[in-house]
C-alpha cells in the first residue's frame, strides 16, 4: 500500500528545494562580485574593486606597520604612479584617483613600505559608455551607385571619452533618408 503524502508537507518539501538553489545562486553571486585581495607572506592584505575607466576605484589595506604607506599604480600600458596612503593602526582606506584609471584593462597595485612590496593585486578597469564624439565611422568610398550591386564597407569604432574601445557591441547604422 502506497501512502500519499499530504500537499502542504509536498510544497515544504519542494520549497525547501527551491530555497537550496537560492542559496547556492545567492553564493555563486556573492563570490563573482566579491573584490580581489592579496595578502603577503608579512600578512598585510590590499583590496581593490574593479572600476569604470575615469571613475576611480576603492582601496583598502591591512596589516601595514606604521601610519603611511604608499601604493604604487601600474597602468594597462605599464606606466607607474605613486599615490600616498594615510595609515591608522596599520590599516587605511582611500580611492585611487579617476585621472590615474583612464585606460581600460588590467591594472596592478602594490602597497609598499620602506621601498618594499607588502602586498599585491590586480584589478579590471572597465570601458566607460560609448562617447559620441570620439567615436568614428569611416567608408571605403564615399558614393555609391543606386544600381543594386554597388555597395560600400563601412568601419564603426565604438570608443569611450577615453579613447577606449568598446569592442563586441551592437550597432545598427540606420539611413536619415525617409525613403532608404
Amino acid at each position: 500500500m502506497i501512502e500519499r503524502k499530504p500537499d502542504s508537507c509536498y510544497n515544504n518539501q519542494k520549497s525547501m528545494k527551491h530555497t537550496k538553489h537560492t542559496v547556492s545562486a545567492l553564493l555563486i553571486v556573492v563570490l563573482t562580485l566579491t573584490p580581489l585581495s592579496a595578502v603577503a607572506q608579512g600578512g598585510a592584505e590590499l583590496i581593490v574593486d574593479d572600476s569604470i575607466a575615469g571613475i576611480g576605484t576603492l582601496v583598502d589595506a591591512h596589516g601595514a606597520h606604521g601610519d603611511e604607506a604608499t601604493l604604487v599604480v601600474q597602468t594597462p600600458d605599464g606606466e607607474k604612479k605613486s599615490v600616498r596612503m594615510p595609515l591608522q593602526d596599520g590599516a587605511g582606506s582611500m580611492t585611487i584617483p579617476g585621472s590615474l584609471t583612464r585606460t581600460a584593462g588590467t591594472y596592478r597595485i602594490a602597497l609598499t613600505q620602506d621601498g618594499e612590496t607588502i602586498a599585491s593585486t590586480t584589478a579590471a578597469v572597465l570601458p566607460e559608455s560609448m562617447d559620441p564624439v570620439s567615436s568614428t565611422l569611416q567608408a571605403d568610398t564615399r558614393h555609391i551607385d543606386a544600381d543594386g550591386r554597388d555597395e560600400a564597407v563601412v568601419e564603426v569604432q565604438l570608443t569611450d571619452t577615453y579613447g577606449n574601445v568598446l569592442p563586441g557591441r551592437p550597432v545598427t547604422l540606420i539611413s536619415s533618408r525617409p525613403n532608404d
